[in-house]
C-alpha cells in the first residue's frame, strides 16, 4: 500500500514529495488534523474539542486510538482533558505549537517494503521528540538533490525571518497588555523562548525602540490616558501603570514629555 502511494505522488510531484502527507498513521492523521484546526484558529482556546465518538467516525478508528492521539495533544499543552466534560483546546496552545521546529530529511527513492518504514519509524520519534518532519525523495539525480537543499534553505530563510518579525510582534502586543507587571529584558524574552540579548537587537532592529525603552513608552502614552480621562491620584496612575515608586513615575513621565510633570500635564488639559 504505502509503496502504490509513494509512486503516485512521485509522478504528480516529479520526485519532490513530503512524506508526511503519505504515511502517516491513523494515529498521527488525528494529532495533525487537531493541530491545523488550533493553528488556523478554527479551534480557538476554551473552545471543545469533538467528541471521541465523533471522531472516531469521522476518522474511521477505534476510540482507543483517538484517546491515544489526544494524550499526546494533552501532553504536549494543546488541550485539556475536564471529566465528565470532554476535551478543550487549552488558552496557552500557541505557545506550544510554535516550540516546534522542523527537520528536513533529503533520500534518494522508495524501493521497497522496509524502507517507508524506517521513514514513518523516524517521522513518528522526531514528532514525539518535538519536531515536525519533511522528507524529500531526489530520485538519485543531483541536480534534484541541489535542487531540494536549495529550496530547503530559501524556505528556512523565510521562516527565519517571520519568525523573527512574528515574534517581535509577540512582545509587543505581549508588553501593551502586560505593563502593569514587571516586565524585564529576560521574562520578555521567555515570553517568545529567545535569547534576551538577541530579542533585543531584533526588537530594535525591527521597531527602532530597545525593549525597555518601548516598555516605558506604552507606560508612558497609557498615564496620559489616565491624566486625560479620569481624575485618579497621580500615586494612583503610577501603580496603574506599572510604577510602584510615585517619584519614579514622575521622573521617567518627565523623561519622555520633555520635561513636564504629571500634575503639569493634567494642568495643561485644564484638569
Amino acid at each position: 500500500m504505502y509503496i502504490k502511494q509513494v509512486k503516485d505522488v512521485l509522478t504528480l510531484y516529479g520526485g519532490l514529495i513530503i512524506l508526511k502527507v503519505i504515511m502517516e498513521t491513523k494515529y498521527q492523521n488525528l494529532i495533525n488534523y487537531i493541530q491545523e484546526q488550533i493553528s488556523d484558529g478554527q479551534l480557538g482556546p476554551g473552545e471543545k474539542v469533538p467528541s471521541e465518538n465523533q471522531l472516531s467516525e469521522q476518522f474511521h478508528i477505534s476510540r482507543q486510538t483517538v484517546r491515544k492521539a489526544i494524550g499526546t495533544l494533552e501532553e504536549d499543552g494543546l488541550v485539556q482533558r475536564i471529566r465528565g466534560s470532554g476535551t478543550y483546546v487549552s488558552f496557552d496552545r500557541r505557545k506550544n505549537l510554535e516550540q516546534r521546529n522542523s527537520i528536513a530529511v533529503v533520500t534518494t527513492y522508495v524501493d521497497s517494503y522496509i524502507f517507508p518504514r524506517i521513514l514513518q519509524g523516524m517521522q513518528n520519534t522526531l514528532f514525539e521528540s518535538g519536531f515536525s518532519v519533511q522528507i524529500y525523495f531526489t530520485n538519485n539525480t543531483l541536480d534534484r538533490e541541489k535542487s531540494i537543499l536549495k529550496e530547503e534553505k530559501i524556505r528556512k530563510l523565510n521562516e527565519g525571518v517571520q519568525s523573527a518579525e512574528k515574534n517581535v510582534e509577540k512582545v509587543k502586543t505581549y508588553i501593551e497588555t502586560h505593563f502593569k507587571e514587571e516586565l524585564t529584558r529576560e521574562s520578555l524574552a521567555s515570553e517568545v523562548f529567545m535569547n534576551p540579548d538577541y530579542l533585543s537587537k531584533l526588537f530594535k532592529k525591527n521597531t527602532g525602540n530597545s525593549l525597555m525603552d518601548y516598555v516605558t513608552k506604552v507606560r508612558i502614552e497609557r498615564a496620559k490616558e489616565l491624566l486625560e480621562r479620569t481624575v485618579l491620584p497621580i500615586s494612583e496612575i503610577a501603580i496603574e501603570t506599572g510604577y510602584s515608586n510615585t517619584a519614579y513615575f514622575t521622573k521617567m513621565f518627565k523623561k519622555y514629555t520633555n520635561g513636564v510633570t504629571p500634575r503639569e500635564y493634567r494642568k495643561g488639559l485644564g484638569g
